[in-house]
């Protein structure tokens, strides 16, 4: 399987490969992981059967995961049929994948991550994050920065801060 170029260099730019927040991390691939970790999406994992397909609900021949979400192992992919390489969030274990849009660009993402990891600093763990919560205001401030950088107000984003009540 051929990664495209233009995911491996953007892949290769990325910041960091994890955030941690709490119970949640975000765990990215380095660019030479990229290939073997495409199996269980594009292709079975016994078989070597190709699992793309062309429907609703399949995946699509231009979608490589990129990482994954540790709490429920939800991958983060990138759609390659646009230049703009977005990255998206799926949940797995549905029948079906339906990502939605977590940033309309790669770079996006990359600079959502960063302030992310800001936000994070002393909240990396669940004990961090209880002795130090999220304020209203600090995630009012973290949407409103990720959704300018990203393109988008993603819905992944207001989940992994979701303040408990």
């Amino acid at each position: 399987m051929k990664i495209p170029d233009s995911l491996i260099k953007a892949v290769d730019n990325l910041p960091l490969n994890s955030v941690s927040l709490g119970y949640s991390e975000i765990i990215l691939f380095k660019s030479t992981e990229l290939a073997q970790r495409q199996v269980g999406y594009r292709s079975h994992g016994l078989t070597g059967e190709s699992l793309l397909g062309e429907n609703d609900g399949d995946w699509l021949a231009e979608w490589f995961v990129i990482g994954y979400d540790s709490l429920c192992g939800d991958p983060f992919l990138v759609d390659t049929s646009d230049s703009k390489l977005p990255v998206l969030n799926a949940m797995h274990g549905e029948g079906s994948w339906n990502p939605d849009i977590v940033s309309t660009t790669f770079d996006g993402f990359s600079e959502a991550l960063l302030v992310l990891e800001k936000l994070a600093k002393g909240r990396e763990h669940p004990v961090g994050l209880e002795s130090n919560p999220i304020s209203e205001k600090e995630r009012t401030r973290f949407l409103a920065q990720v959704a300018r950088l990203a393109g988008t107000e993603s819905n992944y984003w207001s989940l992994i801060t979701r303040v408990p009540k």
